[in-house]
C-alpha cells in the first residue's frame, strides 16, 4: 500500500485541475521585479545593491513609493552630467544610504510637487552614509519637510559649493557630514 503525504496530494489536484497547455503564472510582475545593475527603474519596495549603476541620459533610480529604503551597499550610482542619481519625488520616509553617487546635475534630489505649507508630500526622508562628489548639487531637497541628512562625504560638487542645498529651509537635521560643508538656503 502508497502512503501519500498531504503535499503531495495538492501537487497532484493542482496539477490535475490547471488547464491543460497553459503555464501556472508565478505572480504578477512589479515591484518586485527590480533589475541589479539597470539605471532609470522606479523603486517602489526597498532594495540593496549588489552591483553599481551606470546612467547615461537618464537618472539612476527613482523611488517611487512611500517608506522605500535604497542601501547601495557601497556600490556606486555613476552619471554622465544630466538626470539625478536618485531622486523622490512626493514619497515621504523614504532612506537613501550607504551610496556613492557622482555624475549627475543633482545626486540625491528630494522633493515635493507642491510648494504649499500645508502639503506635506515629502516628508521624514533620510539621507545617511553616502558619498556625492561631481555632481552639480549633492542634496537637494525642495519642499522636502523634516528630512535628516548625516554623515556624509559632500565634496567636488559644482555647482553647490560641496554643500547641502535645501530651498525654501524646512525644519530637519543636517549635521556630521564631511567637514566644512555648509547648508544653503
Amino acid at each position: 500500500m502508497r502512503v501519500f503525504t498531504s503535499s503531495t496530494l495538492l501537487l497532484f489536484l493542482g496539477l490535475l485541475f490547471a488547464p491543460l497547455g497553459e503555464a501556472i503564472p508565478a505572480g504578477p510582475a512589479g515591484p518586485s521585479s527590480f533589475r541589479q545593475g539597470v539605471a532609470g527603474q522606479t523603486l517602489h519596495e526597498s532594495v540593496t545593491l549588489d552591483r553599481d549603476i551606470q546612467a547615461s541620459g537618464k537618472n539612476g533610480i527613482v523611488v517611487g513609493a512611500d517608506g522605500v529604503v535604497l542601501d547601495c551597499a557601497g556600490h556606486s550610482i555613476t552619471g554622465d552630467g544630466t538626470g539625478n542619481g536618485v531622486e523622490s519625488i512626493d514619497h515621504s520616509n523614504v532612506t537613501i544610504a550607504n551610496c556613492v553617487i557622482d555624475g549627475f546635475e543633482k545626486g540625491i534630489y528630494l522633493a515635493s510637487t507642491d510648494g504649499l505649507e500645508e502639503q506635506l508630500l515629502s516628508v521624514g526622508n533620510v539621507v545617511r552614509n553616502n558619498k556625492l562628489t561631481a555632481n552639480e548639487h549633492g542634496v537637494f531637497l525642495m519642499w522636502s519637510h523634516r528630512a535628516r541628512i548625516s554623515d556624509n562625504e559632500i565634496v567636488d560638487n559644482s555647482g553647490s559649493d560641496d554643500r547641502e542645498h535645501l530651498q525654501p529651509r524646512r525644519p530637519g537635521a543636517v549635521g556630521h557630514n564631511a567637514p566644512g560643508e555648509r547648508v544653503a538656503g
